[in-house]
């Protein structure tokens, strides 16, 4: 293995492990190839970073002769733009490699293909659709060996549930999926899930297991990055340290939350 193949594969590395920050650090500082480009965009819109995850991914699709590994880059762009809330460009993406798949019989593609088309319904405000859509998804991922997929499922699904007040629901997707995003060492997953438990503790009141995950999922986004999880978290810590009485530690908080956002 040649010492830029060695460089590329410890960015994957730590690109499988969500350690996005790290992960994009390494992979700009390698030649700019196909794979590297997808990997970095993949790296970048774990980091909110979304106009410049778009234009890597597309740089990286136009690099490829081999269509499926257009399409793949396709699913990938459609992950940012769902999560950029850029609908219509993400439904595009959609469109134009499910074909793909189903031509190459890509059974794992066209499952996470299956969820990304129901997250952008979620994403333009359809949380109703994704709570009552997910359960066979993640099965089905599951039944393909995919659990980091199924994870994410699991923590948009969390997501969804909190939307709609239902903490009940909430805790028990955020409690499954930390299940299978401990042990893969997803860090950024971790620190998703984290906080959706955070909040449903915030929503009964026990405060012990609401700091106990909230410092957990601060933990875990330090390492992993993403401003906006970053963010949501510091508000949700501003609002405890309100109910405690510590006034100077909300208003740091607050400030933090405007400069992130």
């Amino acid at each position: 293995m040649t010492p830029t193949h060695a460089a590329q594969q410890a960015a994957l590395d730590l690109l499988d492990q969500e350690r996005y920050r790290e992960a994009e650090a390494a992979l700009a500082a390698l030649p700019a190839s196909p794979v590297v480009l997808w990997k970095r965009g993949a790296a970048l819109h774990g980091l909110n970073r979304f106009p410049e995850s778009v234009a890597a991914l597309e740089a990286a699709r136009a690099g490829f002769a081999d269509p499926l590994e257009r399409a793949r880059c396709d699913l990938e762009i459609a992950l940012a733009c769902v999560k950029w809330t850029r609908i219509p460009e993400a439904e595009a993406a959609l469109a134009a490699c499910k074909p793909v798949f189903e031509a190459a019989g890509a059974a794992d593609e066209l499952a996470r293909w299956a969820l990304l088309d129901l997250a952008r319904i979620q994403r333009a405000g359809g949380y109703a659709a994704f709570a009552e859509g997910y359960g066979p998804m993640v099965e089905r991922l599951l039944e393909l060996g995919d659990a980091r997929w199924a994870a994410y499922a699991l923590a948009q699904a969390a997501l969804g549930h909190r939307m709609r007040n239902e903490y009940a629901a909430c805790e028990a997707a955020a409690r499954r999926g930390l299940a299978l995003a401990d042990p893969l060492g997803l860090v950024y997953r971790q620190a998703h899930l984290r906080y959706s438990l955070a909040v449903c503790a915030h929503d009964r009141n026990d405060w012990k297991a609401m700091a106990e995950w909230l410092d957990g999922a601060r933990e875990r986004v330090a390492i992993s990055g993403g401003a906006l999880l970053e963010a949501d978290i510091a508000l949700l810590d501003a609002s405890y340290r309100y109910a405690q009485g510590d006034l100077d530690g909300f208003v740091r908080l607050n400030r933090r939350v405007l400069d992130l956002y």
